[in-house]
This record gives structure tokens, sequence and C-alpha cells, in this order.
């Protein structure tokens, strides 16, 4: 090979490594290989975001659904109470706009449409209740678990703190208008 296509190589190569290089360098710029801001810096509280973010997109059913719930209990039981407070923080703001879409969807349907939503909601809340009532029981548990409604409150508050102004407002008037169905019930208001 002679010494001038040696060095036209040397040059083409040299050049391909700077294309790649300044490639590397524009995407790092623009922010593509950084981290998503909504995944935490612990390692396993990111590692169970994840594995939620998974399991929610994988559609699983019934015994399925449930044998993966099961082993996220399991992993999120193993956390800490100060990882565990930072992933409720972190998982609502995940479905942030999930919930702004379905809130406004909820808020498009006329009076009577919403009043039977509600309805619904409140059977499952009430099963929820009793589930959680019979479970105690039979423990001798006082509470505390993933289904306890004195949790579910205080995440509800965490989350509404976390919230948009619009997306807070909605919410408020949601849970305004599910007290008042279940006064209207008979029940305990949430």
């Amino acid at each position: 090979m002679t010494t001038a296509r040696r060095n036209d190589r040397l040059q083409l190569i040299a050049a391909l490594l700077g294309l790649a290089a300044a490639f590397l360098l524009a995407a790092w710029l623009l922010g593509y290989f950084q981290r998503d801001p909504l995944l935490s810096d612990d390692p396993a509280v990111a590692d169970l975001q994840l594995a939620i973010l998974q399991l929610d997109s994988a559609g699983l059913k019934g015994p399925q659904r449930t044998a993966a719930d099961a082993r996220l209990i399991r992993q999120y039981q193993q956390l800490s109470p100060q990882q565990q407070e930072e992933l409720g923080r972190r998982k609502m703001l995940m479905y942030q706009p999930e919930q702004e879409r379905e809130l406004s969807e909820f808020f498009a349907l006329s009076e009577a449409e919403q009043r039977a939503k509600i309805d619904l909601e409140i059977d499952a809340i009430e099963a929820k209740r009793q589930q959680w009532r019979e479970g105690a029981g039979a423990s001798g548990k006082a509470g505390g678990g993933a289904d306890d409604p004195q949790r579910i409150m205080s995440m509800k508050q965490q989350w509404s703190a976390s919230a948009s102004p619009e997306l807070r407002d909605m919410m408020d008037r949601r849970v305004r208008m599910i007290n008042k169905r279940l006064a209207d019930r008979g029940l305990e208001p949430l």
C-alpha cells in the first residue's frame, strides 16, 4: 500500500471518529443520555418504579397480575419508610398526566353519567373498606396496609400537595362530589 493511500485511509478514519464524537457531544448536550427526572436517584426506588411501569404496560390480568402485584409488594416492603415515601411521591408525579386526562373526561360527562361513575367508585371503595375491616379483624392488626382507608387518604393528601393547581381543583371537586354522594347513600365520607 502506498503512503498516499495509507494517509487517505487515516484521514477518513479520523474524520469518521470526529463525526462520531460530534454526534455524541450533540446528543449529550440535547439531553439524549440524561436520566428521566421522574426516576429516583436511589437505585432501589428507581428499580421498583421501572418494575411498576413495566407491569402497568404488560396488560396482565387475573392470577398473573395478582402474582406480579405480590412480587412488587414484597419489593416495596423491603424498602425503608423513607424510600416508600419517595416512591409514593414519584408515582404520583408519574401518573399525573393520566389523572388529568381521566378527570377532564369525567367532567365532560353529563351529570347523570358522573353520578353513575361515582356510584361505581363508591361500591369499590366500600368493598375495599369491608375487605380491610375483615382483614384487620382476622389478623388482629389495626390497619396500615395498602388498602387501609387512612393510608389511602394520606397518600391522596401527598398527591394533592404535589399536583398542579388545575389538577388539584378538579380532584377537590370530584372528592366533594363523592362525599356528597356518600352522604346521600348514608355512608362514611372519605
